[in-house]
């Protein structure tokens, strides 16, 4: 059975939270707007219009979220590390590599994570 790994459930979770921090910013600025004037809008271009607003509003933040659990997965951060400058990959026997960091700070960081897991 497949379960997202930490990295990928971290990704997601602040994906949701900037959406909900989005939803209490646009409430916050609802008294600065005329709310009844943009539903009364939005209810004049009909229902399909309507209804679409909705779906995008429902569907936007779990679109994100998948996409920042995809980011976070190991393999795109593995690719990540491929595509960084500061490092070099040197492909080894079996499958395997060797990766060397050439950032000092880069390669603390990756060995306190390291040990931490």
């Amino acid at each position: 059975m497949w379960l997202p790994t930490q990295a990928q459930v971290n990704a997601f979770t602040r994906h949701l939270a900037s959406v909900a921090a989005g939803a209490v910013l646009v409430l916050g600025l609802g008294s600065k707007v005329d709310t009844a004037a943009l539903t009364q809008a939005i209810a004049a271009a009909g229902t399909v219009v309507n209804d679409l607003v909705i779906l995008i509003t429902v569907v936007t933040p779990i679109v994100a979220g998948l996409y920042a659990s995809r980011t976070a997965s190991p393999t795109a951060q593995s690719a990540a590390i491929g595509a960084n400058s500061s490092t070099v990959v040197t492909p080894g026997a079996g499958g395997t590599a060797t990766i060397q960091v050439l950032d000092p700070a880069m390669a603390q960081a990756a060995l306190d994570a390291q040990r931490k897991g």
